[in-house]
């Protein structure tokens, strides 16, 4: 996966201000922390965040120096939802991590506009790899699913030989299943009953003026 890079400054650690002066400039704070780097507060681009997976891989540009790096935690604000702090390890790219990836479903089969209905399962999954293979999230193709087919762990893990999924491999991802028959049935049947219901109250009508 291609790497990011992020140029970010060190951060003067002065109290309230400091955070409000970032914030003011478009910056946000944050951490760089790891066993070659020790603790650094810094400030980076708020829009250098966006649409930046929770596992991908960056590189933090630093005066004296650049880290690769992975975002291990993101505060929002409650109320306006935008980035208030973030956390970046410091990782040795020739080590594997350990980290959480969401799980995403790919396509939409041509059954579900025919009847079926999609059932998912997993949607975060724990795994372990170099940090150069980490993808941003797991993808499950379903485009071409049946009903009664299943996406199952062991399905997902042939999709990605780099990284060791750690999970049950029988464990449900997805999975297209039939709607219930007496859903259909009541659909289908209803519109008859109106019908008839409408021919009779006809029948009646015709017997009073008579």
């Amino acid at each position: 996966m291609e790497k990011r890079i992020i140029k970010a400054e060190r951060r003067l650690l002065n109290g309230k201000h400091s955070v409000k002066e970032n914030r003011k400039l478009g910056t946000v704070p944050g951490v760089l922390y790891g066993n070659k780097v020790g603790n650094i507060a810094i400030s980076i681009s708020e829009k250098d965040f966006r649409n930046l997976g929770g596992s991908q891989l960056i590189e933090i540009m630093l005066s004296g120096g650049s880290y690769p790096a992975m975002v291990r935690e993101v505060q929002k604000h409650p109320i306006s939802g935008r980035i208030s702090h973030v956390d970046l390890q410091q990782v040795d790219i020739d080590k594997k991590v350990k980290t959480v990836l969401a799980v995403r479903t790919a396509g939409e089969p041509a059954v579900l506009h025919a009847g079926g209905v999609l059932h998912l399962g997993e949607r975060e999954l724990e795994v372990e790899a170099y940090p150069e293979n980490l993808p941003a999230f797991l993808e499950a193709d379903i485009s071409t699913f049946v009903v009664g087919q299943k996406y199952t762990i062991a399905d997902l893990q042939q999709a990605y030989p780099k990284i060791k999924i750690i999970s049950d491999p029988d464990s449900l991802v997805a999975s297209i299943a039939q709607a219930r028959a007496e859903e259909i049935t009541e659909i289908e049947v209803q519109p008859e009953i109106e019908e008839g219901a409408a021919t009779e109250r006809g029948a009646e009508t015709e017997k009073e003026n008579e």
